[in-house]
């Protein structure tokens, strides 16, 4: 709540990802099964207690599969501005963020940094990030302009790529490496890319986990938010907070 009216007073926008504890109040009764969206108000029990206003947000509700939902809140509510259709786009970029991440912290095994300062952790954490980018920007450049704009809505795959890097480094020593040999490194690197775009096209696994650890919880996407409806002492509290007159 605090962070949300801080972005708010910084006149600036949010869009977040909810699930069923959430909140969220309506003035009316809201049937969740064929919502896709529509005003609430989001609204935690200390707000109210401290009678502090509730946040106008817009809920939106989108089919990721057959029975999967997911749930979006942003305070802009005009939907011409913001449209559903955006937002979803909005969320698909923010799960680009965390396979690049993953990638950061596995692929290149920058799980735990090697250096003893602050300093030079600083300069550590800035070098590998660049090398992740300069990684990513080699298989996007390899790729012919016909198909940048296509790739461009698949992920990168860095592991392809940096394992065409390393093998021209070991061509160029003169390391034997057999069928590489044939096609100069950008045709190789072509090659591992569009090998990564049909992959990614066809469909991965429905179980993305390799191996089950004895202790970890399996995932499970979030529930649909509970939206409650006012009663008299809240939409009082509301027309109190907000300033409106009865």
């Amino acid at each position: 709540y605090d962070l949300m009216q801080g972005l708010l007073q910084a006149r600036r926008s949010f869009l977040i990802r909810l699930s069923s504890t959430a909140p969220l109040y309506a003035t009316e009764r809201i049937a969740l099964k064929r919502f896709r969206e529509g005003l609430v108000y989001y609204w935690p029990a200390d707000a109210q207690k401290d009678k502090r206003p509730p946040i106008p947000v817009r809920l939106i509700c989108l089919r990721v599969q057959r029975k999967i939902k997911l749930w979006l809140m942003t305070d802009v509510l005009d939907a011409h501005r913001l449209p559903a259709s955006t937002a979803s786009k909005f969320y698909r970029w923010r799960w680009r963020n965390e396979v690049f991440f993953r990638s950061y912290k596995r692929t290149l095994g920058k799980v735990r940094l090697l250096s003893r300062t602050v300093a030079q952790v600083h300069r550590e954490a800035e070098g590998s990030l660049l090398a992740v980018q300069l990684i990513l920007a080699q298989g996007v450049m390899a790729l012919p302009m016909a198909t940048v704009e296509e790739a461009g809505n698949e992920l990168a795959s860095v592991r392809q790529v940096l394992l065409e890097m390393r093998a021209e480094i070991s061509y160029a020593t003169g390391m034997y490496l057999g069928p590489r040999q044939r096609g100069s490194y950008l045709q190789r690197l072509r090659q591992a890319r569009l090998k990564h775009v049909r992959r990614k096209r066809r469909g991965g696994r429905k179980n993305q986990v390799r191996q089950r650890w004895p202790k970890r919880a399996d995932h499970k996407s979030p529930k649909a938010p509970k939206i409650r409806m006012m009663g008299t002492d809240l939409k009082d509290l509301l027309a109190e907070t907000l300033g409106i007159e009865g």
